[in-house]
């Protein structure tokens, strides 16, 4: 079982509790895969994530992206996802996007998506047929 941790953070400001909280989730979701025994590798979003999970993890990123454009929209949202797929995601039991959620001024909500892919065999198989 390998699993594709995607943390996305900012490139630049003063936001750093924000961002090592999330570098917080990923570390514990990191030793939490590995105690079962399990395959984690990261993809980082965001120039501050990557310079504190290369301390932790440098043979753990498989791929960095900086320089990322906010506010966040979905052509964003769509070059973000191809290069995560051309960096090899599909080959991954399953993807966990680790982002925060704004609350109000002085907190923010951890945000976990897993995104697992299609899996079927026989009529059960997604996309068997398509019907115009």
């Amino acid at each position: 079982q390998r699993s594709l941790i995607v943390p996305l953070q900012s490139d630049k400001g003063l936001c750093g509790g924000i961002n090592s909280f999330i570098t917080k989730s990923v570390k514990n979701c990191v030793a939490a895969l590995q105690k079962q025994g399990k395959e984690a590798d990261i993809a980082v979003i965001g120039d501050k994530g990557r310079g504190q999970l290369r301390r932790a993890y440098p043979e753990l990123i498989q791929v960095s992206m900086t320089e990322v454009m906010s506010p966040g929209n979905f052509t964003l949202a769509s070059a973000l996802a191809s290069e995560l797929i051309a960096a090899g995601a599909g080959d991954y039991d399953a993807v966990v996007l680790m982002y925060n959620s704004f609350k109000n001024a002085a907190t923010y909500t951890q945000m976990y998506k897993v995104i697992k892919p299609f899996s079927g065999e026989g009529e059960d198989e997604p996309l068997l047929a398509y019907e115009f």
